[in-house]
């Protein structure tokens, strides 16, 4: 059997990882994130799951709550290597944004002087929120925008979005989130391709949890 590890380019700490982010949806099609369809699915609603990195730009759960639109209830800490990271629990919709039939999670940010979409989704959103064609014309400071944030819906089991961080591996993601292999594999099929035994910093994950299994919900 195969080792499942993460490919490296090079040596690389959480700024550039990042950098790598932002760089990534500065236009679309985005080849590291690939919507979860929905568009022959009964499912149009569901409860999910997205994984928020900690950064500089987000600091107490309080913010976090706050770019998330969600209650402090709604976060839940979890340890990544020597960092606390945050599972935020969303309602997840299906709906149309830039021509993609997708389930996404709409929250609303406060653009700051110098804030572009690409830095924002990165920093704040953990590089999870898909382009909408105008952020040029939306990013404001001073306006409210929206980011539509990917996430999942499956039956039976709770849909984490997770973006692959320096050092992770297939097993390691799994282990972490209380998942298996084989089911990231199932629901990432078109990102992971023929290449399924490796994942990249920056790939943005579906990574399937059974719900209420005591160990990641609870």
């Amino acid at each position: 059997m195969a080792t499942l590890h993460c490919f490296h380019r090079r040596p690389i700490i959480l700024v550039a990882i990042l950098a790598a982010f932002a760089a990534a949806i500065e236009s679309q099609p985005n080849t590291n994130m690939v919507p979860f369809s929905c568009s022959s699915i009964r499912t149009t609603t569901c409860s999910a799951t997205l994984y928020h990195i900690t950064t500089a730009a987000n600091t107490t759960p309080q913010q976090v709550a706050a770019d998330y639109s969600v209650s402090p209830s709604q976060l839940k800490p979890i340890a990544h290597l020597d960092r606390q990271d945050l599972l935020v629990t969303v309602p997840c919709a299906c709906q149309g944004v830039n021509g993609t039939v997708a389930y996404f999670y709409d929250t609303h940010y406060a653009v700051k002087t110098g804030d572009t979409f690409a830095n924002v989704s990165a920093e704040v959103y953990s590089g999870q929120a898909w382009p909408t064609g105008d952020e040029a014309r939306r990013f404001i400071a001073g306006k409210s925008v929206t980011m539509n944030l990917l996430c999942g819906c499956s039956a039976g089991e709770d849909v984490v979005t997770y973006t692959v961080q320096d050092g992770d591996t297939l097993f390691g993601v799994a282990t972490m989130l209380a998942s298996d292999v084989k089911g990231i594999q199932r629901l990432n099929g078109k990102l992971l391709g023929n290449s399924s035994d490796f994942i990249d910093v920056g790939e943005v994950l579906f990574v399937p949890v059974t719900i209420n299994n005591g160990t990641l919900l609870g």
